[in-house]
């Protein structure tokens, strides 16, 4: 699909997908210019699909300047407007991770608080939530995911289990076999 240029004043209330405006992947320094990548926006668009619910977007499109003032490596993929660090109210960060492990989307990185995810060829997985990057191959939404979404949530319905403990659940096989058991009885 490519990367789009955009114009935050003259584009900035333009939808970019059903629910992601260009305004919201601007950079935090107020510069006008805005890329945005569209294999980004159309797997943002499926994480708000998925979850149901609005997908906050705390950090996309980021000037040079911004990215080295916030720390960010000189390669980010945010400097490409290829990148978005996200956040969805009530969701824990780790099932999210999954979510965009499972839409195999090509870099997924978690941290306590949000999930960084982008576009980019190939596939890199790192956690921070310790605050020390580690690299790991999977955070188990490929398999987590495989089941039918509509399995997890007859289940977490039925059980009263909120998206935290599904998260905790499902990274144990044990448990992914019990969740995969109660869906097909509930």
């Amino acid at each position: 699909m490519g990367v789009n240029t955009y114009s935050v004043a003259k584009d900035g209330q333009k939808q970019v997908s059903k629910n992601f405006k260009v305004r919201e992947f601007a950079c935090k320094d107020g510069n006008d210019q805005v890329l945005i990548d569209q294999d980004l926006v159309a797997g943002l668009q499926k994480i708000r699909d998925y979850f149901a619910k609005e997908t906050i977007i705390n950090s996309a499109y980021r000037t040079a300047s911004h990215n080295q003032r916030v720390g960010g490596s000189s390669k980010s993929q945010h400097l490409l407007g290829k990148a978005a660090d996200i956040r969805i109210e009530g969701v824990a960060p780790l099932l999210i991770a999954q979510y965009a492990e499972f839409l195999a989307m090509g870099g997924v990185g978690l941290y306590s608080t949000f999930v960084h995810v982008d576009s980019r060829e190939g596939k890199v997985r790192w956690d921070q939530r310790s605050g020390t990057q580690k690299a790991v191959n999977t955070f188990g939404g490929q398999d987590k995911f495989a089941v039918q979404s509509a399995d997890y949530q007859a289940v977490q319905s039925r059980f009263g289990f909120d998206d935290n403990t599904m998260a905790y659940l499902s990274q144990y096989k044990f448990a992914e076999a019990l969740l995969q058991k109660l869906a097909t009885k509930a």
